[in-house]
């Protein structure tokens, strides 16, 4: 979720900053990962007109109670690809940071310059191209970056997914789990239990890095009434989540 509009006012209404859908197979330890553009127009329960799936969040998160936005979200998700979402995990910009440094940083080349500011959003991105080592504040810089448009910014966080999943897979990070899953878990919001949790964690030795697969809802960038949207046709988005 991103920081809010708003940001650093006390309860500021969150909307999506990233949407993954993942689903993992426990027998073949085969994980695929695909991404919804957050301004994908769709129908959000109990709202009147389709609008962007980001904003569900905050329709959500409005109603109260923790998980509220995140649980919206799913609803709009299973009402939009005709898929059973079983749980969902929340991680806000504190946690992403948390995560990657729980790993001890991940190594990323940087395509190019990336330099952004909005002061509004407590946001400033410095990165300079190359092969480096990111910590949990220059990763977070990375995979926020958007001034090449929101597609771009999908592929450099698979790309980043998938570097971070190689980084937690190797062995060193396999054995500090139980470590890194302690300073993360308070930093979330899930519905998991404390037991599906660490039997997700069990899971992990099956999967390989080339087992993980990822896409991305295809579609076109488009306005409606002056709004600019990420249209996708529904069959071809449920056949291709499916």
């Amino acid at each position: 979720v991103d920081a809010g509009a708003g940001a650093g006012e006390v309860a500021a209404p969150q909307r999506s900053d990233t949407i993954m859908v993942v689903r993992v197979d426990p027998v073949s330890g085969h994980v695929g990962l695909l991404s919804i553009p957050r301004d994908t127009r769709v129908a959000i329960p109990g709202r009147p007109h389709p609008e962007k799936i980001a904003h569900a969040h905050a329709y959500g998160q409005a109603r109260g109670g923790p998980g509220a936005g995140a649980r919206l979200v799913a609803e709009t998700v299973e009402d939009f690809l005709g898929l059973p979402i079983d749980h969902f995990v929340e991680v806000d910009f504190d946690a992403f940071r948390a995560v990657v440094d729980a790993v001890g940083g991940v190594d990323i080349c940087v395509e190019k310059p990336m330099r952004y500011t909005a002061r509004s959003q407590n946001l400033e991105i410095r990165l300079e191209p190359g092969c480096q080592r990111l910590d949990g504040e220059k990763a977070l810089q990375y995979v926020r970056y958007r001034q090449d448009g929101d597609i771009f910014r999908i592929e450099r966080q698979q790309k980043f997914l998938r570097a971070l999943a190689q980084q937690v897979l190797s062995l060193q990070s396999v054995l500090k789990l139980p470590q890194i899953a302690a300073a993360v878990g308070p930093k979330i919001t899930t519905d998991l239990s404390h037991q599906r949790m660490l039997a997700f964690l069990t899971l992990l030795p099956k999967v390989r890095s080339q087992s993980i697969t990822m896409g991305m809802l295809p579609g076109r960038p488009a306005y409606v009434d002056g709004v600019s949207y990420w249209l996708v046709d529904e069959e071809e988005a449920r056949r291709i989540a499916l």
